[in-house]
């Protein structure tokens, strides 16, 4: 019986060896994977988390006033601006923003 779970354990442990290499082939595949997809600098694919804390950083902790698009970050920070560009070009002038 002693031999019995002996293999069993062996058997155990080459399981859980396996399992280790595995998970760690499939972490290495999603480094890879997303190290290639990298979106152009300017794009809004390229808008992440990163970037999302740079403007929260800009606005001091949103401590600093903002006059447009106030606690907007990220995709919606974009699409915040662009209507507010596209529907209010007056007050972006008021306010100082350069518009085209």
């Amino acid at each position: 019986m002693q031999a019995h779970a002996q293999a069993l354990q062996a058997g155990q442990a080459q399981q859980h060896q396996d399992h280790k290499q595995l998970l760690h082939a499939i972490q290495e595949g999603l480094i890879q994977r997303d190290d290639g997809k990298v979106a152009q600098l300017g794009t809004l694919a390229a808008i992440k988390k990163a970037e999302e804390l740079d403007v929260f950083l800009a606005r001091g902790c949103d401590t600093a006033e903002v006059e447009i698009c106030k606690g907007l970050l990220g995709h919606d920070l974009f699409h915040g601006l662009r209507r507010a560009c596209e529907g209010s070009k007056h007050l972006m002038l008021a306010v100082g923003c350069p518009t085209t």
